[in-house]
């Protein structure tokens, strides 16, 4: 492969793999339909691959080290690529934050609605009154819109 094949691969990769982090990142902005992730998780993992192999296949191959421009090519590249992935993280975490923080209002809720109330004895002195059976609570997140 020359140099113009092995850069113009990595371009391609870079391109589709973030396609596939913008489409991820879009989902993710608007709350959609969390069924999709999955096929999208499989795509990043394909492409991070195929990524890593096209990356170490240029650091293997000593010619590529003297040539400028195709050196500034590749940073341009990969640092535009980088800034889409700290996005698709900042999204990601705070989509896993905002979960957390909803069951436990929830879990907080839950343990707050169940304090057993304390009545009197016959001796004057407070008692816990019987706690009352209740069955387990199953919380789910749907973000469908």
């Amino acid at each position: 492969m020359t140099k113009a094949e092995k850069i113009e691969a990595l371009q391609k990769v870079v391109s589709e793999f973030s396609e596939v982090i913008r489409e991820e990142n879009r989902h993710l902005s608007i709350g959609s339909n969390p069924a999709k992730f999955p096929e999208l998780l499989n795509k990043k993992r394909a492409l991070a691959a195929t990524y890593e192999s096209h990356l170490q296949g240029i650091k293997a191959d000593s010619e590529l080290g003297g040539d400028r421009s195709i050196n500034e090519q590749l940073i341009f590249f990969i640092q535009e690529f980088q800034s889409l992935i700290e996005e698709n993280a900042v999204l990601l975490s705070s989509k896993i934050q905002a979960t957390q923080r909803v069951f436990s209002v929830i879990q907080q809720a839950v343990q707050e609605r169940g304090q057993p109330s304390q009545t009197y004895s016959n001796e004057g002195t407070v008692v816990p009154a019987r706690k009352t059976y209740t069955p387990a609570l199953s919380v789910g997140v749907n973000n469908e819109c």
